[in-house]
């Protein structure tokens, strides 16, 4: 009965459910899926949001044959060099680091503190992987980008809140109540349309930014060290940055064809 009765009440409230309320919800998962790629490897719970994981690959470097290989031995010499690397992984976030040794994580904001555990457990880490996660963080990774989508996102979504819901107004040629909703300002829509554009503009840039720094980073380190250390992709992280991205784009055109359409329809009626 209880059921039946909420089944109802929702069923009668699904009218005044306004066009703006998915757009506020879809902008609302946005934020929170952003915040969250900022806040990763910042707290052990959020280890597995990172850009960039290093780590020593347990069997060394491999054998490579090449026409433009020209000193054959540096690969072996290589090999033997970080080949006595430690079984641990670092982990880079926008604001954290994340080590990952003897299978406790350990998560901080401060990668020195972190550097310091490996020295106190007397493990090696003869190609500084360390300071090569701090270079990366420091020189490649920008995360200005995706905190401006944020602001731009939570400013559209307090302005469609003020976007007029459904009201009961008397009917002037009867006097019979009848209910209607009018358009939302244009001013605030054109407005709300600017912003969420710009944040969707921004959050592609950001997650191209870090989808092609990590990837090249990580490419790049494979190779220099002919394999001897093993650079990764996080992909947690890279599915926060386009999924957030691929909601505000939706938020944009619903807007977009919202604007669109309330524009065709006053020039129909004037």
């Amino acid at each position: 009965m209880n059921l039946s009765h909420a089944a109802r009440r929702l069923t009668a409230g699904l009218p005044y459910i306004g066009y703006q309320h998915p757009l506020m919800v879809l902008l609302v998962l946005s934020v929170l899926l952003l915040s969250i790629l900022l806040a990763g490897c910042t707290a052990n719970g959020l280890s597995n949001f990172h850009l960039l994981s290093l780590s020593y690959n347990a069997s060394g470097a491999l054998p490579i044959i090449d026409d433009t290989i020209t000193s054959p031995n540096t690969s072996s010499s290589i090999a033997t060099l970080l080949g006595k690397g430690a079984a641990f992984q670092i982990r880079v976030g926008y604001f954290g680091y994340c080590l990952l040794n003897n299978g406790t994580t350990f998560c901080s904001t401060d990668l020195p503190s972190l550097a310091s555990l490996i020295r106190q457990s007397n493990s090696s880490d003869p190609g500084n992987l360390f300071y090569i996660a701090k270079r990366f963080h420091d020189d490649t990774i920008f995360s200005g980008l995706i905190f401006i989508s944020i602001i731009f996102s939570a400013i559209c979504f307090m302005l469609l809140s003020t976007f007029p819901s459904w009201h009961t107004e008397e009917d002037s040629d009867d006097g019979s109540e009848r209910e209607v909703k009018p358009f939302p300002s244009r001013v605030v829509s054109d407005i709300s349309l600017l912003l969420v554009l710009v944040s969707s503009l921004l959050a592609l840039v950001a997650a191209l930014w870090q989808h092609l720094s990590t990837a090249a980073t990580s490419t790049m380190i494979g190779t220099l060290t002919y394999g001897s250390v093993s650079g990764e992709v996080g992909v947690g992280a890279t599915v926060l940055g386009w999924v957030s991205t691929g909601l505000l784009c939706v938020v944009s055109v619903a807007l977009l064809v919202m604007v669109l359409s309330i524009r065709i329809l006053n020039q129909i009626v004037a």
